[in-house]
């Protein structure tokens, strides 16, 4: 059981540094000037390659640019 928590504890930290690293990136892409549009059409491209996986991480863009106000 101690191994199992240690796995789950160790992919929750993943899950976050994937999160700061995708909200970066998106971060980084809007001071570059690309708008929400270009920011989806390129997650629509990381979807058609990563499948669900990648859509999950697409939710994470989306909530990012709401909370910024750039959607609704």
């Amino acid at each position: 059981m101690r191994g199992l928590l240690s796995i789950a504890g160790l992919n929750s930290a993943r899950s976050r540094v994937f999160r700061d690293c995708i909200i970066s990136q998106t971060s980084k892409a809007l001071e570059l000037g690309a708008t929400a549009d270009e920011i989806f059409e390129a997650c629509a491209v990381a979807i058609s390659m990563g499948g669900t996986l990648a859509w999950s991480k697409v939710l994470v863009v989306a909530d990012y640019l709401r909370t910024k106000g750039i959607i609704e």
